[in-house]
């Protein structure tokens, strides 16, 4: 009998989860946004997340700080994190467990949640995977409507209702 459990404890653990964090000093995401007068990115290199991995990624977690978003006009950040009601909404966050597998194409139909709100998205990404770290990469287009009431505004006119998304994200095995 003892010989039983240790061999079901074996066999369980061979194949259980593993969970893998993210690797924050070459991992980012940037935004794209525009107005009639200007265009501009913000990068974020302070990213939390996280994959659960059964020989492939079965579950993502990824938070971001807006606070650490930089588009190197401190005016302008603060404008935009005054707007968002950094207090009430600090983050913006993805999870997803529904993830199909296309070679070396990822599609996570996941949650964002982003100014308190929650709303399905589809990104499409791509992976490179070795021994010692699975990277992903990808963009894709925010609309801040589906967020916010109204559009952030500067010199009285409202930004472009789109955000392009870009992300690179290294987990280390």
């Amino acid at each position: 009998m003892k010989k039983v459990l240790i061999f079901i404890f074996f066999l369980n653990f061979s194949y259980s989860q593993k969970t893998i964090t993210l690797d924050k000093d070459n991992s980012s995401i940037t935004y794209g946004a525009r107005h009639i007068l200007t265009k501009w990115e913000g990068i974020n290199n302070d990213i939390g997340g996280v994959i659960v991995y059964e020989n492939t990624i079965s579950k993502i977690a990824i938070s971001a700080k807006l606070i650490d978003f930089n588009s190197g006009n401190s005016g302008r950040d603060l404008h935009l994190l005054e707007y968002m009601d950094l207090l009430r909404h600090p983050y913006i966050k993805f999870y997803s467990e529904k993830i199909k597998f296309f070679e070396r194409t990822i599609t996570f139909d996941g949650e964002l949640e982003f100014y308190g709100k929650k709303k399905s998205l589809q990104i499409l990404a791509t992976a490179e995977e070795n021994d010692n770290e699975i990277i992903l990469k990808g963009e894709f287009q925010l609309i801040p409507s589906e967020y916010f009431t109204t559009l952030p505004r500067f010199q009285l006119i409202k930004i472009e209702n789109l955000f392009n998304i870009n992300f690179s994200l290294r987990f280390l095995k």
